[in-house]
């Protein structure tokens, strides 16, 4: 799937990757010893962005470093300084990166689903090259068990390792399933939740994921009811790694679940 949407998505990819400028950080902390993690938010969801970071940093060891990346897609300077004060803890080195979602705009909208959801596309080409994986949180998650655990998880060979949509566990259950099918998933093809995810970078970078998502987001997004999560899932095809459903535990099966390690509340 990946490979046939590539030729479409060529395009489009000098184009998203010249969105990118941006200077490359030093680490703080050995890479073999540090987990990243990646938070993307506007001015609405920081503080939410911000307790996710952190209840990650918490859930880890103090021994554990953390290289925590919050990607402004506008947060306004007193709720930086607010962030900043939350994320000041000793084994977490936070990064600042902002993406301009105006590269988005051309990109379908939805009332879950605003510019700041697409800046995720961007977090691979923002990391140093020395990251070869990442986490990558929604803004609505809270980690309530050890984050290194989900880091031990990460897979060589996937794009990208997800938990099945708790919702839409299958394709033929998702809202947007027509369309999906009609582009090349099957019915029974498991499908993914976005909002929780490891991230190969090489392998994400290799497949154009970025541009794909870009590409079919314009061409069919009216067609999709998820605006990114269903182009997603086309443009990784099967080329993914499921992680037990513990490690995103909506809120409405929150009550339902004694083994949950990470709950999006909203």
């Amino acid at each position: 799937m990946a490979d046939a949407l590539d030729r479409n998505a060529a395009a489009s990819g000098s184009a998203t990757s010249s969105m990118l400028h941006f200077n490359r950080k030093s680490l703080a902390y050995p890479v073999d010893d540090s987990v990243a993690l990646a938070v993307c938010t506007d001015e609405a969801y920081a503080l939410y962005a911000a307790m996710a970071l952190r209840s990650a940093t918490l859930s880890i060891s103090s021994e554990r470093k953390i290289e925590g990346y919050f990607v402004d897609c506008g947060v306004e300077p007193d709720t930086r300084k607010r962030v900043e004060r939350a994320l000041d803890i000793t084994n977490l080195n936070l990064h600042w990166e902002h993406v301009d979602t105006r590269n988005f705009d051309h990109l379908p909208h939805s009332k879950w689903t605003s510019e700041a959801a697409f800046a995720r596309l961007c977090v691979p080409y923002l990391l140093p090259d020395e990251i070869s994986h990442f986490i990558y949180l929604d803004s609505d998650i809270f980690v309530l068990r050890d984050i290194y655990d989900l880091w031990s998880e990460r897979s060589k060979n996937s794009i990208i390792s997800a938990c099945e949509d708790w919702k839409y566990p299958k394709v033929k259950y998702a809202k947007a399933s027509s369309t999906l099918v009609e582009l090349g998933k099957s019915p029974n093809d498991t499908y993914f939740n976005s909002g929780l995810l490891i991230v190969n970078r090489e392998e994400w970078i290799n497949n154009k994921i970025s541009a794909t998502v870009c590409y079919l987001s314009k061409k069919y997004g009216e067609r999709f009811t998820h605006k990114d999560q269903d182009p997603l899932n086309l443009a990784v095809g099967n080329e993914w790694s499921e992680l037990d459903k513990r490690w995103n535990v909506v809120t409405y099966k929150y009550r339902q679940e004694e083994n949950i390690s990470i709950n999006p509340y909203t």
